[in-house]
């Protein structure tokens, strides 16, 4: 059984956009894509695309929070999303990519 490729999306627009870019290439094996502003508008816009659904977080913008978003891209599915990242989830911009 093929693994699902896990996507990244980051908001090229937000402050520290380069820095998560940087960050997903060099700790996990996740595609990882430059997007435009997705309208919610918080810095630090990550989403995750992992078994055909797309999360959004924002304001990832600490060191634990970027390194549960490591965690939450890099585990084996089915995974939960990690208890640093619950309250930061975009549940309006859920399974929507603007590109």
């Amino acid at each position: 059984m093929v693994a699902d490729v896990v996507t990244v999306f980051v908001c090229r627009e937000c402050r520290g956009a380069k820095r998560t870019i940087e960050l997903m290439e060099r700790e996990t094996d996740a595609q990882v894509r430059a997007v435009g502003c997705q309208k919610i508008c918080a810095d630090h816009v990550v989403g995750v695309r992992r078994e055909g659904a797309l999360t959004w977080f924002e304001e990832v913008d600490s060191p634990s929070k970027r390194k549960a978003l490591v965690r939450f891209v890099s585990a084996v599915a089915p995974s939960a999303v990690p208890k640093p990242l619950r309250r930061l989830v975009v549940r309006k911009r859920a399974d929507r990519l603007r590109t």
